[in-house]
């Protein structure tokens, strides 16, 4: 298998930071803030314009809240794979409600699906 090139790698990485930021409904902003970098690294990370160092990786995954394998291992499906772009919009939307309004959309949802389960 030929050997990635740093560009090549970089962007995958970046890729799926910002999968994994969207999911968490978080902005490229707040997740500089959680993980002590500055908006501009992020989102040059993001485009893969730029490297990151293994501790600013570590520290982007903490803050997201997932493994860092996650963010750099090809053989793992990204963060969020399974779902489709609209689902993604509906799982950060969901995300950015406060919990009342997220109660009263899963009771919509339920209401709209015929045999949704919840949970608890």
């Amino acid at each position: 298998m030929p050997r990635k090139t740093d560009s090549e790698l970089n962007r995958r990485v970046g890729q799926r930071v910002k999968r994994a930021r969207e999911l968490a409904g978080i902005t490229q902003a707040g997740l500089a803030e959680k993980a002590g970098l500055q908006p501009v690294s992020v989102s040059r990370l993001e485009s893969g314009a730029r490297a990151v160092s293994l501790a600013n990786l570590s520290g982007i995954a903490q803050a997201l809240g997932v493994p860092l394998g996650d963010l750099v291992d090809d053989a793992r499906p990204q963060p969020g794979a399974e779902l489709s772009a609209a689902e993604v919009e509906l799982v950060v939307a969901y995300r950015a409600l406060g919990s009342e309004q997220q109660e009263l959309a899963k009771k919509l949802l339920t209401e709209l699906s015929p045999g949704a389960r919840t949970t608890r």
